[in-house]
């Protein structure tokens, strides 16, 4: 996706993740332990600035899973990536093989596969901003496609076991955008009704909000997977650290994209 949903090389890379991290929101932040973050997954310029004030906030260990949604009907349904590294214009991130391979085993139906990853964005334009918070980041990129809630119970499971095995080494990402082209204040209360939801620490009524409301947040399952994952240890709180639309950037509120950053501690 480089050159497409964010630049092409090295240099470019640098420069932005520089200007993002540089605005007052991030660059004044105070860093915390956080057992997962939600970040979006869109262009660059529509939602760099909030992923960078949301991981600005955050210590980024070693090892950092990131659930994003399948864009594509590429691969299995539900994916983890068996590759040894990514590779990406301004650095080669190593795949956190053994821990890739803990959750396959203890996650039926997740397999360790590449056809998925080839032409999905959801982990990739997040890379390079975990990358600059951590150079030393191994990752476990994960991508899930159709699933029912109760279907979400061993994925849940096998990631509560992870954090079992590592503590605070671990960081959950939730890559996931929210409601997709509605008009701007239509978005926005759509949005409003999940992220309702999301902040009281509620994944059935997350689920059965973006189902019953037409609420497009591709994130979904990965969202509810992680909040199901962390109550089995203690129910997180939820901050959710902004929220924009793509109407900010385009101008057109005719259709939009709505896009939040969010801390689960």
């Amino acid at each position: 996706m480089a050159g497409k949903f964010y630049p092409a090389t090295a240099a470019e890379i640098k420069t932005e993740l520089d200007d993002f991290f540089a605005e007052p929101t991030a660059a004044s932040a105070e860093a915390e332990s956080c057992r997962a973050v939600m970040l979006p997954h869109a262009g660059w310029k529509f939602c760099g600035d909030i992923i960078a004030e949301t991981l600005a906030r955050v210590i980024v260990p070693e090892i950092v899973v990131v659930i994003g949604p399948k864009h594509t009907p590429n691969g299995a349904n539900w994916s983890v990536s068996a590759s040894e590294s990514w590779q990406l214009p301004h650095a080669t991130i190593p795949v956190a093989t053994k821990w890739a391979t803990f959750l396959a085993d203890h996650c039926p139906g997740l397999q360790r596969e590449n056809a998925a990853h080839q032409a999905e964005h959801g982990c990739e334009v997040l890379l390079p901003f975990l990358h600059r918070r951590n150079p030393k980041l191994q990752i476990v990129p994960i991508a899930i496609g159709a699933a029912d809630y109760d279907d979400l119970t061993p994925l849940a499971e096998a990631l509560a076991a992870l954090r079992v095995e590592l503590g605070e080494k671990l960081l959950l990402v939730i890559s996931s955008d929210m409601n997709h082209f509605a008009d701007d204040i239509e978005n926005r209360r759509r949005d409003a009704l999940a992220l309702e939801k999301f902040q009281a620490n509620d994944p059935r009524g997350l689920f059965d909000v973006c189902r019953e409301n037409d609420i497009s947040m591709c994130g979904l399952r990965p969202a509810v997977a992680v909040m199901l994952a962390l109550k089995k240890e203690s129910p997180p709180v939820i901050e959710v650290t902004r929220y924009e639309t793509s109407a900010r950037i385009t101008s057109d509120t005719h259709r939009v994209v709505g896009y939040a950053g969010a801390l689960l501690r």
